[in-house]
C-alpha cells in the first residue's frame, strides 16, 4: 500500500516507523524523488510531506509510530489480512534532477539567510550547549510562556543586515537562486527552522558541505540546529510570496521575509528595496 504523510503539527517534528514492514520513500513535497529507496524511518518536520510505499511480511496488526530519540509514541494501527507483494517495479530514476543540481554545487550562493532568536535583556544567555540537531520534545517548557513582546525569532540577510518583513527580494521569473541557510547556535534558545517558501519549489543540495543522498522537489526545509543548508530555488510562479519558518510560534513572533517573482502588475504597491 502506499500512505501519504503529512505534517500538520504547529511545532513537532516526526520520525514515522512501522516495525516488521518495508518502506520505500517514493515521494516527497512536490512529487517523484530522484531515485526510490528503502528506509527505516522518515523524519517530517512542520508542513513536510512524504509518499511511503509500504510492504508488509504478513498478515496481523502493524502500528505506526513516531519514534525518536526521546520518544517513542503509537498513531495507529493497520490491519493487514494477509501479506502484501510488490507489484511492479518502483525503481526509477529521475536524471534531470541530478543534472540540475551539479549545475549548482560548486556555485556560490546567490543569498545567505541567519535564522536566530532575540530576546531583549537576556543576551548575556550566550550560546547552549546542543547535543541534537532537532528539539523531539518540549525539553525547555519555559520557552511556553514566552510572548511576542519578549521574544523575536529572525531571517535576516548576510549581506544587507535586513530583517524579517523589512527584507524583500525581488527576482527574475525562470531564473534559479541558489541560498544558503543558516541556523546559527549562538542565540539565546537555538531550535530547528522548517523554512518554507510560498508558491515556488526547491531542491536541497548539501547540509553541512555533504550533498543531498536523494534529490526531490521540496517547498518546506528542516533546516537543524547548527546546520547550514544550500537550496537551489527555482523561480517559476509570479506573485508576492513569503518566506517563513513553518512553527507557528516562530511565525507569529516575526520570523517571516517575503520576494517577489517577476514583475508586479502596474500599480501594485510593494515595499520591495
Amino acid at each position: 500500500i502506499y500512505l501519504a504523510f503529512l505534517n500538520v503539527a504547529n511545532v513537532r517534528p516526526f520520525r514515522i516507523t512501522i516495525p516488521g514492514a518495508t518502506l520505500t520513500h517514493v515521494e516527497g513535497d512536490i512529487g517523484p524523488l530522484e531515485h526510490t529507496r528503502v528506509v527505516d524511518s522518515v523524519t517530517l518536520a512542520p508542513a513536510e510531506r512524504a509518499v511511503i510505499r509500504v510492504d508488509f511480511s504478513s498478515a496481523g496488526n502493524y502500528t505506526v509510530y513516531n519514534d525518536n530519540p526521546l520518544k517513542k509514541t503509537a498513531l495507529g494501527t493497520i490491519a493487514v489480512l494477509s501479506k502484501t507483494e510488490q507489484k511492479g517495479n518502483i525503481e526509477r530514476t529521475t536524471p534531470e534532477l541530478t543534472s540540475l543540481a551539479q549545475r549548482y554545487r560548486a556555485t556560490p550562493p546567490n543569498h545567505i539567510l541567519n535564522l536566530g532568536l532575540e530576546l531583549p535583556g537576556m543576551e548575556h544567555m550566550g550560546m547552549m550547549h546542543v547535543e541534537e540537531r532537532i528539539e523531539w520534545e518540549d525539553t525547555m517548557p519555559g520557552m511556553a510562556s514566552i510572548t511576542n513582546e519578549s521574544v523575536r525569532w529572525t531571517i535576516t540577510d548576510a549581506r544587507t543586515k535586513k530583517q524579517n518583513m523589512a527584507l524583500q527580494y525581488r527576482w527574475p521569473l525562470g531564473s534559479y537562486q541558489k541560498i544558503r541557510l543558516v541556523n546559527s547556535l549562538e542565540s539565546p534558545h537555538p531550535m530547528q527552522h522548517p523554512i518554507h517558501f510560498h508558491g515556488q519549489r526547491f531542491l536541497v543540495l548539501s547540509t553541512n558541505g555533504i550533498s543531498t543522498e536523494t534529490l526531490g522537489w521540496k517547498d518546506t526545509v528542516l533546516v537543524g540546529m547548527g546546520d547550514t543548508v544550500d537550496i537551489l530555488l527555482e523561480v517559476s510562479n509570479p506573485g508576492e510570496w513569503m518566506i517563513h519558518c513553518h512553527i507557528a510560534e516562530h511565525l507569529q513572533s516575526g520570523m517571516m521575509s517575503s520576494f517577489i517573482a517577476g514583475e508586479m502588475p502596474a500599480g501594485e504597491n510593494t515595499h520591495a528595496k
